[in-house]
């Protein structure tokens, strides 16, 4: 297993957003093969078609080994994710999507160009295969530049720094406005107001930045909200420049990214389902860092072994620790009794395993996870952790996570060389409000008190280890 495997299952979230949480397929076993060029032409069921400003596109799916009910069901789980899919492509890439749709029959063109991966649904006794075949063009919403007249081999190597940027998740306001309906503009908008992440000056600097949908905004707004907009807009008429826009829509964007992270809706399931595909792919790539046994003896020169399986649970250990034999695992023998050691490996049934890659991926989070607990960091070594992080292109993951404002508040009273640091390495405009609420020329009204400064970098020393934790970045600690 490696990151590669990912790509198709975050794939089918694009073009078939949240299928696998409907009542007719969630309660399959889901498994999905590597995509590739396509070695077969197959006869499709069904056409998924993808409109954009110029052409449309077509993917396939061919669906065999069903009987006639599940059949059904599935044909109409499809019909019914792929009418998000239009609205998450838009989401993720940023290009125009003009519209998705289901047609009964085999329409995919260029059938020379195609690749191909498996879905196997399995339940009971019975395996369902959806073979699905996806057009190169297709790859060109993700990345524009790419070259899809000929096929390529290593296609998901290709595709997994898109789905790694950091600021993937992050949508457009503008496409917001254009694609959301104005209830669903107002329950967003609404959204941010209980969460305390939309002022009114926001909405003066939203519509200064987009006056083409001043209307669509004041209508999603409650009386009350319209009136004090009203009066905000009369404060501000003349006095909004560029860079307040630029720096106002970042804020909100930044806003509804964290917002969507907790909140129960149908953007939000599809950002956290993404996000935590992505998160899988970096999973694999921490394990892919080194071997097993390389592993295994760091956790053991750093004494972290014997402490990292006693947090681990008996199927996690059993399924890591695969083939276990004293010869190959020797510690076990040095740190468990052998009553211990036979109800770990030998008093397991092999039902409900989790695969060999999943269950060592958790050893090697739990050990990092004790590691960094082991330290007992707090807000006292908020500057000591800026100064471990090795690579400086991860200060961007890292206000992309704690956002800018939380971060601006933890580098109040740092040192200038790490101020410099972080806002040196933080894109536009990022690094401009972060300056603004150091130099106090953003928000100069809001005076944060000790206690406040070290409750900031509290959260941001979680922050960054949980990212640490998860092999997104690197610490030298």
């Amino acid at each position: 297993m490696d990151p590669s495997f990912i790509i198709p299952r975050l794939i089918t979230e694009l073009i078939l957003p949240g299928i696998f949480e409907l009542p007719e397929i969630k309660n399959f076993h889901v498994s999905f093969s590597q995509i590739t060029p396509a070695a077969v032409l197959n006869t499709h069921d069904l056409t998924l078609v993808i409109e954009r400003l110029r052409e449309s596109i077509k993917p396939g799916i061919a669906i065999s080994g069903s009987c006639e009910d599940n059949r059904k069901k599935i044909i109409a789980s499809i019909k019914e994710s792929v009418k998000r899919a239009a609205f998450i492509l838009q989401f993720i890439s940023g290009r125009e999507i003009k519209d998705s749709s289901v047609i009964d029959k085999d329409l995919v063109e260029d059938k020379n160009n195609l690749y191909q991966y498996t879905i196997a649904l399995r339940k009971d006794e019975n395996e369902i295969m959806l073979i699905i075949s996806i057009p190169g063009r297709f790859f060109n919403i993700i990345i524009p530049s790419l070259d899809t007249s000929y096929m390529r081999d290593n296609i998901s190597e290709l595709l997994i720094p898109f789905f790694k940027k950091p600021d993937l998740l992050y949508p457009s306001i503008e496409m917001l406005l254009l694609k959301l309906e104005s209830i669903e503009l107002s329950a967003m908008l609404d959204l941010l107001k209980r969460n305390n992440r939309l002022t009114d000056y926001q909405l003066v600097l939203l519509i200064n930045g987009f006056p083409e949908y001043s209307l669509k905004i004041k209508n999603a707004l409650s009386k009350n909200r319209q009136e004090s907009l009203r009066e905000e807009l009369k404060k501000y008429k003349g006095k909004v420049i560029k860079e307040d826009i630029v720096c106002g829509i970042y804020s909100i964007e930044e806003n509804i990214n964290q917002a969507y992270k907790k909140e129960k809706s149908h953007i939000g399931d599809r950002v956290r389902t993404l996000s935590t595909l992505i998160k899988k792919i970096t999973d694999y790539e921490l394990y892919m860092r080194k071997s097993w046994t390389e592993w295994i003896s760091e956790m053991d020169h750093k004494k972290m072994l014997y402490k990292t399986i006693l947090k681990c649970s008996d199927r996690t250990i059993h399924d890591a620790f695969t083939e276990y034999s004293e010869e190959k695992y020797p510690f076990f023998k040095r740190d468990f009794s052998p009553a211990r050691i036979s109800e770990l490996f030998y008093g397991i049934t092999s039902s409900s395993s989790r695969s060999v890659p999943d269950a060592r991926i958790s050893v090697i989070r739990t050990y990092r996870k004790l590691a960094a607990e082991t330290l007992r960091f707090s807000h006292e070594d908020f500057g000591y952790i800026l100064a471990a992080v090795i690579n400086d292109a991860n200060f961007e993951i890292i206000v992309r996570n704690s956002g800018w404002y939380l971060l601006s508040t933890a580098l109040k009273q740092c040192n200038r060389k790490t101020v410099d640091r972080v806002t040196g390495n933080v894109n536009f405009p990022a690094s401009i409000l972060i300056k603004g609420v150091l130099s106090g020329t953003i928000n100069p009204e809001i005076i944060h008190d000790e206690i406040q400064v070290n409750r900031a970098r509290n959260e941001c020393v979680r922050v960054i280890l949980e990212l640490f934790e998860d092999g997104i970045i690197e610490l030298e600690i």
